[in-house]
């Protein structure tokens, strides 16, 4: 019997078994340093749930739900010594999954934040009430790329970066010497973390 051509042996041996296409949810935490509400990077704690159409192709859509808080450290601003909290919710909408090796890959998503800005500010004098804190809302679209691996079937690790560009961009002022901060145009932010998928 003749030998099979070499190109049938190098397609069976490359060949793997394809990925079960599968609907998987997760739940995860992340830990963060976030830009733009504050004038210096804030720590942050983020909880996730995402649902993900698993096909093992560049179209593997996914959605996730965040919720978040950041503080920043106390920045001086003029005389005053000034901190920031950010209490947020995100969307995160992802239509492709990019497979790197058969347990890794890159998500490209879009996202939206909804959230408020708590702003303090403690002075070396007293000073009148209306000038002590703040509550204000924040509203950011942006872009991520997500790098995740997956150990096993159930543990997912993850890395992210991406860019804000915030739509409500206050400025506070802290008087009497009117040193200011304003929110920019563009902030970022940069996180890993991991999560747990069922079924």
């Amino acid at each position: 019997m003749a030998a099979p051509p070499l190109s049938v042996l190098l397609s069976s041996q490359s060949s793997g078994e394809p990925r079960e296409k599968r609907l998987r949810f997760a739940l995860g935490i992340h830990g963060s340093l976030d830009g733009a509400s504050a004038p210096t990077l804030s720590p942050a704690i983020a909880l996730f749930a995402d649902v993900w159409y698993r096909t093992g192709e560049v179209f593997s859509p996914s959605l996730r739900v965040w919720f978040s808080h950041a503080r920043s450290s106390t920045t001086p601003i003029g005389i005053a010594g000034a901190r920031f909290q950010l209490t947020k919710g995100r969307l995160d909408v992802c239509p492709v999954d990019l497979p790197l090796f058969a347990s890794a890959g890159i998500t490209p998503c879009a996202t939206y934040e909804l959230g408020v800005v708590h702003a303090e500010a403690d002075y070396a004098f007293d000073a009148p009430s209306d000038f002590i804190e703040h509550t204000r809302p924040w509203s950011t679209p942006g872009l991520l790329g997500r790098f995740h691996i997956e150990p096993t079937d159930w543990l997912r690790i993850e890395v992210q970066g991406g860019a804000m560009f915030p739509t409500v961009r206050d400025e506070y002022v802290y008087i009497p010497d009117a040193a200011t901060y304003r929110i920019p145009a563009v902030g970022g932010f940069f996180g890993a973390g991991a999560g747990v998928s069922f079924p």
